[in-house]
């Protein structure tokens, strides 16, 4: 099986009969502990452009009713559909495979296609292990999706359509990608099918805003927009913004909004200006909501917290990553250990509810960079997990562990070893201090004893 990058291809058959019914798949959690689970904003606004142009769709989302593997497929052969979709991160591609290999053999005419980062990023490497698929959408897939659906309708070749890659007579075929969109006021809103449906759910995810600024070493965010032909961010306008969160209010009854923006705040004046206004505009039409975000250490500001605050502002998720300067440098973060004190400080001084992402253990940490980071953490009173640094195609530093020889794959997955043997075996013996606590957290989940948030 070759591979073959083209702008224009035909592909080995052409669909002949209309595509009337889609099914839209958010696949099970698979987190070792219980996480926190939300629909899916990008499913939501594949739904609303497919149907658009008359589509009948479903979203059967998996991570939010908690499903297992198991039942997840179980739930998707009940289903009538012409087109499965389904969204994935790379580390479900083995679901994608089974879920696919299970719908191939029961539903032989059905289609299937997988988008996300996942398709994204490795679409030769998921063809190549599920050939079951027809093809995988790249980048954004609002455009891409709909033109391809409806040149099936059609009876229309769609092999050339830009940002799908498909198997023609035994090549892998990848076209190049759509350009992103350069005004997202212009899409449709998201479904909001599955907060409609569950009503147990009292927070809504919600996007102001796509890509970002920075370039960690450990995030494949840049790389997925960079595909597409775009670099820093693009922005909703604020009354679009509130727009939608009215809609969302009105049609559901929920008033808090976990903002999943990969950076809300952003850097330089323009981007604190953008949230100021978020903030005015919730304020003057006298919006009684709530709402959380994710920014950077370097992105704290007191006047601006206090403003959001004033419109809303719950919580905050600051990105610090280490308490350690060298790590910090490795991670390329471009950020200070003075810095992120700061930053906790002044969310503690305004009363913010608080979260933090912290990256122990890389491929490179030394035993006194681990002493440092545990300093930071005590000293700070912080509660933050032992996590290790995940790798991901398209994650700048994926290429240095590879070329120093500490990178192993298997499939899809790929895994490290340490370069300090004593950090090693710290990580050993944390995981298996885990396990215990690990074991408990399944069984209160499979007893349906976990906390819904």
């Amino acid at each position: 099986m070759g591979i073959r990058l083209i702008s224009h291809s035909k592909p080995a058959t052409v669909w002949r009969y209309a595509l009337v019914k889609v099914l839209l798949l958010h696949p099970p959690a698979n987190a070792e502990i219980d996480v926190y689970r939300t629909e899916s904003v990008g499913l939501g606004y594949i739904a609303s452009v497919l149907r658009q142009d008359g589509h009948d769709v479903e979203i059967l989302d998996a991570n939010v009713t908690r499903l297992s593997a198991r039942k997840a497929i179980e739930q998707v052969l009940r289903r009538e559909f012409d087109c499965l979709g389904i969204t994935a991160m790379h580390s479900q591609w083995r679901f994608v495979v089974d879920v696919a290999q299970a719908v191939r053999s029961r539903k032989r005419n059905a289609w299937i296609v997988v988008g996300g980062y996942l398709a994204t990023l490795v679409p030769e490497g998921l063809l190549h292990q599920c050939p079951e698929l027809n093809f995988v959408v790249r980048g954004e897939g609002e455009n891409v999706i709909r033109e391809v659906l409806g040149r099936i309708e059609r009876n229309q070749d769609w092999g050339d359509v830009q940002g799908i890659a498909y198997i023609s007579n035994g090549d892998i075929v990848i076209n190049t990608l759509a350009p992103a969109h350069s005004d997202l006021d212009i899409l449709p809103f998201p479904a909001r099918d599955v907060l409609i449906q569950n009503r147990w759910l009292k927070r809504a995810p919600f996007s102001s805003s796509r890509g970002c600024f920075h370039r960690c070493a450990f995030c494949s965010i840049n790389e997925f927009y960079k595909l597409c032909g775009q670099r820093g961010r693009r922005d909703r306008s604020p009354r679009n913004v509130v727009d939608e969160m009215e809609q969302v209010l009105s049609s559901t009854g929920i008033d808090y909004f976990v903002f999943s923006d990969d950076d809300f705040i952003g850097p330089g004046e323009r981007c604190k200006r953008r949230a100021y206004e978020i903030a005015d505009e919730v304020l003057s039409r006298k919006l009684k909501i709530k709402f959380s975000f994710e920014c950077r250490a370097d992105e704290v500001d007191k006047d601006l917290f206090k403003r959001l605050m004033e419109a809303g502002l719950d919580a905050v998720f600051i990105g610090l990553e280490s308490g350690c300067q060298s790590q910090l440098d490795r991670f390329t973060k471009g950020t200070t250990v003075e810095q992120n004190r700061k930053a906790i400080e002044i969310v503690r001084e305004l009363g913010l509810k608080m979260d933090v992402g912290f990256i122990m253990f890389d491929p490179y940490v030394t035993v006194e960079e681990l002493e440092q980071n545990m300093r930071f953490i005590r000293e700070l009173e912080l509660s933050v997990p032992m996590i290790k640094l995940q790798l991901y195609p398209g994650i700048p530093i994926i290429e240095k562990i590879r070329q120093d020889g500490l990178l192993t794959e298997s499939g899809l997955d790929l895994h490290y070893r340490f370069q300090n043997p004593g950090v090693a075996q710290a990580y050993k013996a944390m995981r298996l201090s885990m396990a215990g606590r690990i074991a408990m957290w399944k069984l209160r989940d499979r007893l349906g004893l976990g906390t819904r948030r």
